[in-house]
């Protein structure tokens, strides 16, 4: 694992946005995968009840550090947008971000009925004044008379 992150992070110094972004994800989820690995590893079969939740907290607390940093790698990948990097690394950090932190990542648009029904009355007003430069004289002819 200290090999791999390395050489992503030797990677990363390039500064080439296709690679850094690459990396970046990739590296992210080396601790991603870790964290679960923890988590789903096997348990001890001769723990009682109170000894296997003991377990499993110590499991979640040795975790826990390799998931927010995971947060924090996939968060600095899209930090590339504010400089006008978009790939489909940095797409793939936004989906992991929204599966990591829904509340904060995977938040649909919501249809807002107030610019909805700006849009809609400027629509009808638009109809209203073509039909209205339909019906009017035209202007040239009338000062010719």
């Amino acid at each position: 694992m200290k090999t791999a992150i390395d050489k992503y992070n030797k990677l990363i110094d390039y500064e080439v946005s296709e690679v850094t972004a690459a990396s970046t994800y990739q590296l992210a989820e080396i601790y991603y995968h870790f964290s679960h690995a923890l988590m789903e590893s096997e348990r001890p079969d001769d723990l009682n009840a109170d000894e296997l939740e003991q377990y499993n907290l110590v499991l979640e607390e040795q975790a826990y550090p390799f998931e927010e940093k995971a947060i924090g790698v996939h968060e600095k990948n899209i930090e590339l947008l504010s400089i006008g990097v978009y790939n489909k690394w940095i797409d793939k950090s936004i989906e992991k971000l929204a599966i990591l932190m829904p509340a904060r990542y995977a938040r649909s648009e919501q249809e807002n009925t107030f610019v909805k029904s700006l849009t809609s009355s400027g629509l009808q007003a638009k109809s209203v004044k073509l039909e209205e430069q339909e019906k009017a004289p035209d202007a040239t002819a009338m000062i010719g008379e």
